[in-house]
Parts: structure tokens; C-alpha cells; sequence
């Protein structure tokens, strides 16, 4: 019975045992199985997340131009550049590139272009994943030295707005036909002359100007008490040489105002014409030399429509057009005679028998205005390659060029200064450029000049450039020779061209070589976008 008793009990323990772990080991899996569940989910959301890869982003390319400095920041000529690619995510770059086309695993690569000279090009980059790819463009401006070596020595980009840099170019004012018959007044006013979103634009316009006419009478020596010792002109009875220079028209009328200072019947009309310089005047020579030894005043009668008009008086030696002295007085009546005194009391001793009058000096009559800048002064050198890329004017009679002179111009004068034609064009004769040189030897209408044919040249921009060398001077269009001239064909005693030359830009109207200006003729321009010298 006990162990009956026994048995049972323990078989009683054990079931109530069991009917608690029973329900406890349910729970448990149903717990397990939840936390499993979450883990999974928690791995599959994780999984999931890091599938998603953004397309390349925070994009950009730099680049350096192997030697560049501020002498030279095209490079060394060398052609190399160093690129520098960043892009987050980035796997792989492909890029377009000058023609040819890479593909990078590296963000940093180096390449070299080979087309001789200064050359902007376009980089097309793109950077690439498996989500995506990105692109952008970059420009960059490349210098590359030919076989002789050259390198950037000078240039002008003309970037930004406004004037001219005046520590590179200055000014040509003035007119007078400036040795060609031109018609236009050189001015250094931003109408003509300016630089405008990286573009120097020279602008030739027509003017709204009139010839204006003065009169003069009596020239007289006096003494210091202003009394007259001798007449020296007076037109009356014997009418002298006249020369007229730099836009001034004379001739010898009758007195169209006989009243006031001044009743004789004759007098001298100076006509300043349209487009006359300020330099504008008349001289003749006396039969005797006027001498100031005792006496060394003068007076002239001047009729004018303005007051404060310039009067210059001039007594030069007509041996010696070095020996002269000059003075100035202006008006103080409007459409009436007065006397004007000078004062030569300060006047050297010399041989005074040529006599000069300049009406409005210092002003000009401009029927036409336009610009010419020059480096003169600032920059010259001898021997090397300019590169010039233009846009040129289209309407007849304008006449652009781009062009140098020797340095020695003050001093030797020109021809025997030289010049270089590296390019002009008339308007009148579209389709075509020239280029030529002057010296002693071949002037004014030279026989080393060539003429080559173009096509849209005053929509579209074309370099213009010379390789002047010891050896010879030749000119290229587009970089294309269209004239090679050889030293040794010169006479050695005449060729100017082993010194040193400075450039000129601008834009003539008319004369010799211009023509005829179109009657309708507004205003026109010649764009440039650089200049650049290398040595």
C-alpha cells in the first residue's frame, strides 16, 4: 500500500510538473519564434537599405596647367595638364576629352595637347555608379609651343568692362588725314574705344560736325608800347604763296565785315573743313626774316564766331624747320574783329622768314571719330609670333588694321622705322585681307604685300598673326601661311626689322586705301577678343 501510495504521489507530482512546464514551453516558443521574426525583418530592412546607392554627387573638376605662372597662365608650353576629379560614390569616370575618350577607375589623370599655339578646349566628364552617373563640362585655355620653342611672353585678354588697361595701351588722338587722306578724328572717349564683357571693341561713327570759318588781317611787328613799327602782312596788294596743312582751307577775299578794329578792304579766310585736326593751319614765307632784336612784338587782326578760340602764331626758319618759337592767345569776340598781341620776347635768335597761323588749335573738326591704341612706350620687342583674333567691320570705307611700327619712329621717322601690316581690310573689298611691310626700300604702295581671300570675316572672329624671325616674316591667317618675306631680298642697309616694334590697333575711315565711305554709314566695329606675343 505505501509504495502504492508512494508511486502514486510521484506520479501525481510529476503530472502537475508537467502541466505547468507544458504551458511555459508554448510561450516560449511563441516568444522565440517572435524574436525571430524580428531578426529576420530587422535583417531583411538592413539588407535592403544598404541595396540603395545614391548616384554620384558633390560633382566637380579641377585642373592645373603644368608651369603656369603669371607670366605664362596658359602653361609652359608643354601642353600638360593635371585633372583633378571629385565625386562622392563615384566608381568609375569616363571623359571626352580633345577628341578622345577615357575611361578612369582614378579620380586624378594627366593629359597633354599637342595642337601648336594657344587653344581653348571643352572637357566633358562623367562620373558613374551602379545607381547613376553624373556629368559636367569644364573649359580650359592650353598654350602649347611649336618646335622653335615659343612661349607667352605678353598679352591682353581684355576681359571684364571699361577702359582700356592703361599699363598696356595708350592713346593715338587727333585727325588730320593722318598721312593717308583718312576721315576720321582718333579719340580716346569709351564711344569709340572700350572693353565690353571680355570683347575691346574699336567703334568708328559718323559725326554731326560742321567746317567753321575764320578770317585774318595785318600782321604787324610792334613796340613795347603796343604801336605798330611795320606791317608785315596785309593782303592787300600781293597775295603770298598760301600752304594750307592738316584740314585748314584759305584763300584771299574781300573784308566780309569791314567794321570795328579792322576796315581794309582785303583779308585772309581759314576755313577749318570737316575732319581737320586741331593741328589744322596755313604758313607762307616772308621776303625778309622778321627781326626781334629791338622790337619783339606782334599783333594779329582776327574776325571769330566764338570767344576763347585759340589763335597760334608761329615764326619758324624755312631752312631749318627745327628753329621756330610759338606763341598763343585767344579770342574775347564773338563775330567781330580784335587784335591779338604775342610775345616773342622769349624767342631764340633765329632766321625768322616762314610764318605759321593756326585757328582752334588742339581742336579737331570731326565728321567721323574712331580709336587707335597702341602699346608705344609700354611694350615693344623684336622678333617672335602675335596672334590677334578680330571680328572685322563690314561697312564700306571703314578701313581696320592690326599692326606694329618700329620703336624708332620718333627718331627715325618712317618709313625707315618699318612697319608690319600683319593684317588689313577695307570694306569696300569684303572677302578679303592683306598683310605687307614698309621700309625705306618698298613704301606706300609696297611691293611686299600679299592678299588673301576669307570667308566671314565680319560675322565671325579669325586669328591674324605673324612669325617674325631673323630669318624671315610670315603671316598667317588661321594659322594658315599666306606670305613668307625673306631679309636677304632686301637691301641690308634699308631693312628695319632687327629692332624692336610696338602693336597698334584701330579702325581708319576712308583715305587711300579705304575709299569711299557709304553715304548711309552709322557706326561700325572691329571686335578683338585677345593679343598675344610669344618668344
Amino acid at each position: 500500500m505505501k509504495n502504492n501510495f508512494l508511486k502514486a504521489k510521484r506520479m501525481h507530482f510529476f503530472t502537475k510538473v508537467n502541466t505547468i512546464i507544458v504551458p511555459f514551453t508554448k510561450w516560449y516558443k511563441v516568444w522565440l519564434m517572435v524574436f525571430v521574426l524580428i531578426g529576420i525583418l530587422s535583417c531583411d530592412r538592413s539588407t535592403d537599405d544598404e541595396s540603395i546607392v545614391a548616384a554620384p554627387f558633390d560633382f566637380f573638376v579641377a585642373s592645373v596647367l603644368v608651369g603656369a605662372d603669371s607670366d605664362n597662365p596658359n602653361g609652359d608650353g608643354s601642353g600638360t595638364v593635371d585633372f583633378t576629379i571629385s565625386a562622392t560614390n563615384a566608381t568609375s569616370y569616363k571623359v571626352l576629352i580633345n577628341n578622345e575618350t577615357l575611361e578612369l577607375t582614378e579620380n586624378i589623370f594627366s593629359y597633354t595637347f599637342t595642337d601648336s599655339g594657344t587653344n581653348d578646349y571643352t572637357v566633358t566628364i562623367t562620373a558613374i555608379n551602379s545607381a547613376g552617373s553624373r556629368s559636367t563640362i569644364h573649359t580650359i585655355t592650353v598654350f602649347v609651343g611649336g618646335d622653335n620653342g615659343l612661349q607667352l611672353v605678353w598679352f591682353d585678354e581684355f576681359d571684364g568692362n571699361g577702359a582700356v588697361d592703361s599699363a598696356k595701351w595708350n592713346y593715338n588722338t587727333g585727325g588730320g588725314g593722318w598721312g593717308n587722306n583718312e576721315e576720321q578724328t582718333y579719340t580716346s572717349d569709351q564711344s569709340n574705344v572700350v572693353i565690353e564683357n571680355g570683347i575691346l571693341k574699336i567703334n568708328a561713327k559718323k559725326e554731326s560736325a560742321i567746317a567753321t570759318t575764320y578770317y585774318f588781317d595785318e600782321l604787324s611787328l610792334l613796340d613795347s608800347g603796343d604801336n605798330v613799327v611795320s606791317v608785315i602782312e596785309n593782303f592787300e596788294v600781293v597775295t603770298p604763296s598760301l600752304n594750307e596743312f592738316d584740314g585748314a582751307a584759305t584763300q584771299v577775299i574781300d573784308n566780309p565785315n569791314a567794321s570795328g578794329e579792322n576796315t581794309t578792304s582785303k583779308v585772309l579766310e581759314f576755313e577749318k573743313t570737316v575732319g581737320a585736326s586741331g593741328n589744322a593751319g596755313v604758313w607762307w614765307d616772308n621776303n625778309t626774316a622778321i627781326d626781334l632784336s629791338v622790337n619783339n612784338k606782334l599783333s594779329l587782326k582776327t574776325w571769330s564766331p566764338e570767344t576763347g578760340i585759340v589763335v597760334r602764331l608761329k615764326l619758324e626758319n624755312s631752312s631749318d624747320g627745327s628753329e621756330f618759337h610759338l606763341v598763343d592767345a585767344s579770342t574775347s569776340v564773338s563775330n567781330g574783329w580784335e587784335t591779338l598781341t604775342y610775345d616773342f620776347s622769349g624767342a631764340p635768335a633765329y632766321n625768322y622768314d616762314r610764318l605759321v597761323v593756326f585757328f582752334d588749335h588742339g581742336n579737331t573738326v570731326a565728321n567721323y571719330t574712331s580709336a587707335r591704341i597702341k602699346t608705344e612706350g609700354l611694350y615693344d620687342f623684336t622678333y617672335g609670333r602675335v596672334d590677334v583674333l578680330a571680328k572685322l567691320p563690314a561697312s564700306g570705307g571703314v578701313w581696320p588694321a592690326i599692326w606694329m611700327l618700329g620703336s624708332s619712329i620718333s627718331s627715325l621717322g618712317w618709313p625707315a622705322c618699318g612697319e608690319i601690316d600683319i593684317m588689313e581690310y577695307v570694306g569696300n573689298n569684303p572677302g578679303f585681307v592683306s598683310s605687307a611691310l614698309h621700309t625705306t626700300s618698298s613704301s606706300g604702295a609696297t611691293v611686299n604685300h600679299n592678299v588673301v581671300s576669307i570667308t566671314n570675316e565680319t560675322t565671325e572672329f579669325h586669328l591674324y598673326s605673324v612669325v617674325w624671325t631673323e630669318e624671315s616674316i610670315t603671316f598667317l591667317v588661321d594659322d594658315v601661311e599666306h606670305y613668307t618675306y625673306n631679309p636677304t631680298t632686301e637691301n641690308a642697309q634699308t631693312w628695319p626689322f632687327n629692332a624692336s616694334q610696338f602693336i597698334i590697333l584701330n579702325v581708319a575711315m576712308g583715305g587711300t586705301l579705304g575709299g569711299t565711305i557709304d553715304p548711309n554709314f552709322t557706326q561700325d566695329t572691329m571686335e578683338v577678343d585677345y593679343v598675344r606675343v610669344y618668344q
